[in-house]
């Protein structure tokens, strides 16, 4: 009998712990999901492209603006990167292959926040090396070697993406490793700092796909813009990796699908992005993953560092990748054409 009553009462206690631990934990979630602002969308601004004649159709992914020179990353030929005037649009140079030479790359990225320098910097992810380019000495003396320099940074800093580099730290996403959302990295002593995934959700598998996001960093604004790509949020932190604030667009009612797994039913948001000095522009798609790619206009999300909304742009195209000139006062955009099945490039006004 005694025996019995002992056995209730751990049983009794056993569940009082638990339901302890389920409150506290629902508590926690739900304080998080409470955090989250809603945005208003202002009206949409529709803008009209024209095709750049001067720059041939290739397969672009990517590019940068670094000064008055466009940078844009190719994938199906031994070439890997272009160099064009933007006073002019004609090509100058052309350099980088794969391998382990000088400018040569295995996987590589733009810094994100190259508009806060004045070389072309490229983030060699399996290398885990930062490459330094000066291309105004480079279309003077048209040798790449004499022009560039190779820092070999901290061997756990290899396969990330999302690279971002201030005077404290290397901001970035690791690419498998799944500690963080996205990781600070001590630039004198190699220390990792990891941030939490934030709001926090139950998950049924692949975490690092249903959080899939960017990073995008101002260290003189003190300002890290996280926009996720299957989620509809943007979450704003200081460079200590404090969270600010979330927001979710009122484009979408649900902030993420319950689900938390990333399927053909997924809702492609934030898909792209680019920063510079003064503003993050983020690229918006909102249809499911099912649906044909590239068949809807993208619209472009405009905001300050400060995680203030100033507009939004609807294009005429897709957009495989934009690169916004504010001192020319438009946007450099990828259109893929699927007759040529290259990606050309095209100009929109800002308005």
């Amino acid at each position: 009998m005694i025996k019995d009553v002992k056995i209730a009462e751990f049983n009794k206690y056993t569940m009082n712990k638990y339901f302890y631990l389920l409150f506290i934990l629902l508590s926690v979630c739900c304080g998080k999901k409470n955090r989250i602002t809603e945005l208003k969308m202002p009206p949409v601004i529709h803008l009209t492209g024209e095709k750049v004649e001067t720059i041939l159709h290739r397969c672009y992914e990517t590019g940068v603006l670094v000064d008055s020179f466009l940078v844009l990353k190719e994938k199906c030929t031994d070439t890997m990167f272009y160099l064009f005037s933007t006073n002019t649009d004609r090509e100058i140079f052309r350099f980088g292959r794969e391998g382990r030479g000088v400018c040569e790359f295995y996987y590589p990225f733009f810094l994100v926040n190259s508009f806060a320098y004045d070389s072309l910097i490229i983030y060699d992810s399996p290398a885990a090396t930062l490459t330094k380019i000066d291309l105004a000495a480079l279309v003077e003396s048209r040798d790449i070697a004499k022009c560039a320099n190779s820092e070999h940074l901290y061997r756990n800093l290899n396969f990330m993406y999302n690279f971002n580099k201030v005077d404290s730290a290397f901001i970035g996403t690791f690419i498998e490793k799944d500690e963080g959302l996205f990781s600070f990295c001590n630039r004198n002593n190699g220390e990792i700092k990891n941030t939490d995934y934030v709001p926090y959700y139950f998950y049924e598998k692949g975490r690092k796909d249903a959080y899939c996001h960017h990073v995008l960093v101002s260290e003189k604004d003190n300002s890290i813009i996280v926009p996720f790509k299957y989620m509809n949020l943007i979450n704003c932190y200081d460079l200590d990796g404090n969270l600010k604030v979330t927001y979710a667009l009122d484009w979408i009612k649900e902030e993420i699908n319950t689900q938390i797994r990333v399927d053909e039913h997924t809702t492609v948001t934030f898909y792209r992005t680019y920063a510079t000095r003064n503003r993050c522009y983020l690229v918006w798609d909102g249809h499911k993953i099912e649906e044909e790619l590239r068949k809807y206009p993208a619209k472009i999300v405009v905001m300050n560092w400060q995680g203030e909304l100033e507009k939004v742009y609807q294009l005429d195209n897709f957009a495989d990748f934009i690169i916004p000139d504010e001192k020319q006062r438009m946007i450099y955009v990828g259109v893929y054409n699927a007759g040529l099945e290259f990606v050309e490039i095209y100009k929109y006004p800002m308005l």
